[in-house]
């Protein structure tokens, strides 16, 4: 749950998105694909956006926070092979 937090520990207020889906393409193992067609479609006019709103110095910090600061996450398998390997030491 770090991932969805600040630098104050505080969950983000914005820019769910970022902090959401970096981690979970991070953990893919490389099985991120890109598909040319519009899937989903974000408007922009609607006044409840995070990116064009009253609170976009906010959006910016939150934006660079995960972009620059935040740790990069571990491929998912290599993260199961060491606890099945930590697993399998303590058993023995």
């Amino acid at each position: 749950m770090d991932s969805l937090k600040g630098e104050d520990g505080r969950f983000y207020t914005t820019i769910a998105d970022n902090a959401l889906f970096f981690p979970v393409m991070e953990m893919s193992c490389g099985r991120v694909h890109y598909f040319p067609e519009l899937e989903y479609w974000y408007n922009a006019n609607t006044g409840i956006n995070d990116w064009y709103s009253p609170d976009q110095a906010n959006y910016g910090r939150a934006k660079n926070h995960i972009n620059n600061l935040q740790k990069h996450y571990q491929c998912i398998h290599q993260a199961i092979r060491q606890i099945e390997k930590a697993l399998t030491s303590w058993k023995t």
